[in-house]
């Protein structure tokens, strides 16, 4: 409910913006704030990413815990890296997908690989041709770096307040403008 009446007045707010008009003429700073309002309320994330990080990065050496705690047919952001086949060096993001519960090696060798602990990291000791973890581009030799999980945090709809008090702000003030031109 909350997502459809806030894309509706962002829709509204934008053709506002994008004519010049809202409740009379627009000048241009209320067309910049009429717009950066349509803005945050279809995007509200982009501005709450900047303040709070949407993951917190968990060391490999914690991996098994969270593979493990995973639910069935879930998946866990992870970060390796490596160098490939040409001699690059790698390090990427992707969100491996994990098997049924169980131990944490029987659910990355569900999805293909075969892993040591090597440190803080694991080290991926082999990819199975065909899998899911060879369809995501790893390879034998990379390492499993560490692993993402969502953090704890406000839920952006709370941006939804500032970008409706400024968009009352504006109409007070082309409410204002109107009562001088002593239009209605």
């Amino acid at each position: 409910m909350l997502t459809v009446v806030s894309a509706t007045v962002a829709m509204l707010v934008f053709a506002a913006a994008t004519q010049g008009y809202f409740l009379v003429k627009s000048r241009w700073y209320e067309t910049i704030a009429l717009l950066l309002i349509t803005f945050t309320l279809f995007r509200p994330g982009f501005w709450w990413d900047m303040v709070y990080p949407p993951f917190d990065e968990v060391p490999a050496a914690q991996m098994s815990e969270l593979i493990e705690q995973a639910p069935a047919g879930s998946g866990k952001r992870v970060w390796i890296e490596g160098m490939n086949m040409n001699g690059d060096d790698i390090r990427k993001g992707v969100l491996l997908p994990l098997g049924e519960p169980g131990k944490a090696r029987e659910r990355l060798a569900s999805s293909g690989l075969t892993v040591m602990a090597q440190g803080d990291e694991l080290l991926i000791a082999a990819v199975k041709f065909g899998s899911p973890a060879a369809k995501l581009g790893i390879e034998q030799g990379y390492r499993i770096v560490s692993a993402e999980v969502p953090s704890d945090r406000p839920a952006k709809e709370w941006l939804y307040l500032p970008a409706l008090a400024l968009l009352l702000l504006v109409m007070g003030l082309q409410r204002a403008r109107q009562k001088r031109q002593g239009t209605t």
